[in-house]
């Protein structure tokens, strides 16, 4: 996930400060990403087969 981040936008993010949800299907999920101690973002993610 910080991977992906840094690719799109080049901002390095602290991997410690993504928080993902168990992922056991396909389907949409949310992650929560930390920026600084008091700001937060909500990201979608979606799951897809190839």
């Amino acid at each position: 996930m910080a991977d992906a981040i840094k690719a799109a936008t080049g901002q390095d993010i602290d991997r410690r400060g993504i928080t993902l949800p168990e992922v056991h299907s396909l389907g949409e999920y949310k992650a929560e990403i930390k920026l600084h101690p008091e700001v937060s973002a909500t990201v979608t993610i979606q799951v897809v087969a190839q």
